[in-house]
């Protein structure tokens, strides 16, 4: 089977040829995709009956928040516009303000359509802003005037499904304490199909950090956005991404909930983002910005910051780690494997891990900074991106770091865990090109349990996840480690076993 790597390869050498004759790339979608993906969300909508079920089940929450959704607007196209109105004025939960900023659009027929929206329903209100104040000017001046508990944002061409605001205060009523709540998207192309969902994760720091997974359809408590500030025009073209990682930077995890359901669409033409990041080029440099501020301010400063060489808008985050190091091996499967490519500020040491008395003796012993538990066998191990993982391993917050499995379907594999089943089966039953883009297996991301594989760790928190296991499996210790409160984090870029 071809591995990811061959794929990336073959990817950057279209990307290259791309650069030559001054063309983007686009990788183009199948027509058999399209009507699977097309077919799998709106068998998954919700019905006719479900809707009406969901205006009653609204009209007795408990807790119903007033939530404010803000539109930035600008010479959007009368169409789009009005399918973007209606999809909130046909929400299931009707406690909503729809706050329309115009952005000094020049097309004069853009302000009768918000004034004529606004006359006639008196929870649309807007703004007419006389000079342009860019994408995030206009977002905070609609969140200045909003009255909502919470703050979403939506995309002037956008649409939301009629469930969004309820499926939100739905969750929102078994945990009053969340302060950001984000659903899964979709595309939707020209003839209304919808293509590309967006399956994500639960809470997954490290993936945000390499790719804005959030994104739509996001809900943010209107106090936290008081504290830690608005959108900074300074990251103009990704002002989202720098905003949920502010936000997330300034609140427990236990305050942010991902729903498993499609509950936004992003449509797709020609100056949209979502059509390709390079209908946009401003918002590379923007992404790299925001991620280097990120950096500086978690106090990782050493870090570095890289753009993914074949996926435009994902991006490679390497933490500068203390040197030197000592490492000490314990083979789990196979023997001693002879080592490449080692940083000569590293040393290492050998043992093979033959029974749980091996394992707990050494454990114990070993005066190494790091353990590296080698759960594959493999007669060579090329040491090149150890240093990339001590830098991952010694963060406060990691429990294991492991590299990238030699085999695509092991990634896959492992990659579909962090959605749910249903969603996964769908996708894994996609080209596997589609399957690994979609399921970020190239970006770094966090997992819970994982199978085999080659992982570092820090000996005193392998000390600490170990104590009350009664053998040395790979599996039962990181889900050990994720139960203690340590995030295990996978790194593709880094190949030990090819």
């Amino acid at each position: 089977m071809t591995n990811i790597r061959t794929i990336i390869e073959r990817r950057s050498f279209l990307v290259k040829i791309a650069k030559v004759v001054h063309r983007p790339v686009v990788y183009l979608r199948s027509e058999k995709e399209t009507r699977q993906s097309d077919d799998w969300v709106r068998r998954h909508m919700a019905s006719t009956e479900t809707l009406e079920r969901q205006k009653i089940e609204a009209a007795n929450f408990k807790y119903r928040p007033l939530i404010s959704i803000i539109v930035p607007v600008y010479n959007v196209a009368e169409a789009f516009f009005n399918e973007m109105v209606s999809s909130v004025i046909t929400q299931t939960y009707e406690n909503w303000e729809l706050v329309l900023v115009d952005d000094a659009s020049s097309n004069p027929d853009v302000r009768n359509w918000i004034a004529e929206y606004s006359a006639k329903n008196g929870k649309i209100v807007h703004k007419f802003l006389k000079t342009n104040h860019r994408i995030s000017g206009a977002t905070n001046e609609g969140i200045r005037i909003a009255r909502g508990e919470f703050v979403a944002l939506l995309d002037n061409d956008d649409v939301l499904f009629p469930d969004a605001l309820y499926e939100i205060v739905k969750t929102l009523n078994d945990d009053k304490s969340l302060s950001l709540i984000y659903t899964d998207e979709v595309k939707l192309d020209k003839n209304n199909r919808y293509y590309h969902p967006f399956f994500k994760t639960a809470w997954n720091p490290d993936f945000l950090r390499s790719a804005n997974y959030i994104t739509h359809f996001a809900a943010i408590r209107r106090s936290v956005l008081e504290r830690v500030g608005y959108e900074d025009s300074q990251y103009d073209g990704t002002q989202d991404w720098e905003l949920f990682l502010r936000v997330t930077r300034n609140i427990e995890p236990e305050e942010i909930r991902h729903i498993p359901r499609i509950l936004y669409s992003w449509r797709v033409h020609d100056n949209s983002t979502a059509k390709s990041l390079d209908a946009k080029p401003y918002v590379i440099v923007a992404q790299e910005r925001t991620l280097r501020a990120d950096c500086i301010t978690r106090g990782c400063s050493n870090a570095t910051v890289e753009q993914d060489p074949t996926f435009i808008g994902q991006w490679h985050i390497s933490y500068a780690p203390k040197m030197p190091a000592t490492v000490a091996l314990f083979v789990m499967d196979g023997g001693i494997p002879s080592i490449e490519n080692l940083n000569r500020q590293i040393t290492i040491e050998q043992y093979i891990i033959a029974s749980k008395f091996d394992f707990k003796n050494k454990l114990a012993t070993t005066k190494a900074d790091y353990i590296l538990l080698v759960a594959s066998a493999a007669k060579r191990i090329d040491m090149t991106g150890l240093t990339e993982m001590i830098g991952d391993a010694e963060r406060v917050e990691t429990g294991f770091v492991l590299c990238a499995f030699p085999s695509e379907k092991q990634a896959i594999a492992i990659a579909a865990k962090t959605i749910n089943p249903e969603a996964a089966e769908l996708v894994c039953s996609m080209s596997h090109l589609s399957a690994t883009n979609h399921l970020y297996t190239t970006a770094k991301y966090n997992i819970d349990e994982f199978q085999g594989g080659i992982a570092l760790i820090e000996t005193t928190k392998l000390r600490r996840i170990s104590q009350e296991l009664q053998r040395p499996d790979m599996t039962l210790l990181s889900m050990r480690a994720i139960q203690i409160g340590y995030r295990n984090v996978y790194n593709p870029y880094i190949q030990m076993v090819k």
